[in-house]
């Protein structure tokens, strides 16, 4: 991997291979001025660059003496690439020239791809060896079996690539009780840009539970303030354009098999979701058609989390949650406010609920059986 110092010049080439797209974005923000090379004409701006120049093809003889042309006029104190066979004459012209070697950056492009990916895979051969599952079933229950450590590796990458504040200590959380949940739907209240309905979704399609219902107005309803201890958060939401989460939810989206939303307030979003029940299917104009039985296998409480709002959408949504059925507060403990934390507690000391545990900030509860 790359690091980076403010004030230094960073040349990337070829800025043609969108691999070093991330390294660019990087490398502006840390406030490193950054030179694109290509060997393609005419030159074309690339964002996050301060400027672009001409390299030759490696395969020609003048191409070393034209880069070192370029690096002493630019004061160029980093060289990177991720074409592998780029990075491979580098590292040949790096053993005898010091201005390249002092410069040069980065392990092989494979190997860093590889440095990317092998926690995935790391925390899929523990999650797949896991056998907490097993004491989350009631005495007789079904517990399905886990998932092959490609497909956990899978989720773990895709999870990490969506953003959020989902943690993967609740995501393993995630994968243990899809394997003792009922048929029926995943609920969510409040989805952002989908990181834990793309949990969610992920685990209820490959265990055969069900579709995931993601229900969020992405700023088609007013904003209502979540309490005077979360003054800083409520501040926030007005600093970004909700219809762009809007749109990076629907591409994600459209990757998982019966996922899909609705686009409401939580509390109002029981109409549309009673009403898709009673067809069967619930259809919007972006995503395939999904089934819907009515019987919520998994509500996700984490719309709006001041006391009042949060207790509004559990009296809304918790009488669809079926017997064996789980409700999942997030952010029991947190930093903000209680509104979370009273709400789960309150529906606790009701005696519905035959089990109850907080992993990571969350509370986990499981709906007594009939």
């Amino acid at each position: 991997m790359v690091s980076f110092v403010a004030g230094q010049t960073l040349l990337v080439f070829p800025v043609d291979v969108d691999s070093v797209t991330p390294i660019v974005r990087t490398a502006a923000m840390l406030g490193v001025r950054v030179v694109a090379a290509s060997s393609v004409t005419p030159l074309r701006p690339v964002d996050g660059c301060d400027e672009c120049i001409y390299l030759p093809y490696i395969s020609d003889d003048g191409f070393d003496e034209a880069l070192r042309r370029a690096m002493r006029a630019h004061n160029v104190t980093q060289l990177v690439t991720m074409h592998v066979g780029v990075w491979a004459h580098f590292a040949r012209l790096a053993e005898t020239d010091g201005e390249v070697r002092a410069a040069f950056r980065g392990t092989h492009p494979v190997q860093q791809q590889w440095q990317v990916f092998a926690p995935s895979l790391s925390w899929a051969r523990r999650q797949q060896a896991d056998d907490i599952a097993t004491g989350l079933t009631v005495p007789g229950g079904h517990v399905a079996p886990p998932l092959s450590v490609a497909e956990y590796a899978s989720l773990h990458r895709g999870f990490h690539r969506t953003y959020g504040q989902c943690d993967v200590a609740k995501l393993e959380a995630l994968c243990a009780i899809l394997r003792v949940t009922p048929p029926g739907e995943m609920v969510e209240l409040g989805v952002f840009f989908g990181r834990s309905a793309y949990a969610l979704a992920r685990l209820a399609h490959a265990h055969g539970v069900g579709s995931t219902i993601c229900v969020d107005s992405w700023g088609r309803a007013s904003i209502t303030d979540q309490g005077a201890a979360a003054g800083v958060l409520n501040v926030a939401q007005s600093a970004y354009n909700q219809e762009h989460v809007f749109e990076e939810f629907l591409a994600l989206a459209s990757e998982v098999p019966s996922m899909s939303y609705i686009r409401q307030e939580a509390v109002d979003a029981v109409l549309a979701y009673r009403d898709a029940a009673r067809h069967g299917v619930l259809t919007v104009p972006e995503l395939r058609e999904v089934a819907v039985s009515g019987a919520i296998a998994l509500l996700h409480v984490d719309a709006n989390h001041r006391y009042d709002q949060v207790r509004r959408d559990v009296e809304a949504w918790e009488p669809l949650v079926r017997p064996g059925g789980w409700i999942v507060f997030d952010d029991y403990d947190w930093t903000f406010g209680d509104g979370p934390k009273r709400v789960g507690d309150e529906l606790l000391a009701t005696g519905r609920f035959e089990r109850a545990f907080v992993w990571s900030d969350s509370l986990f509860m499981r709906k007594r059986g009939s």
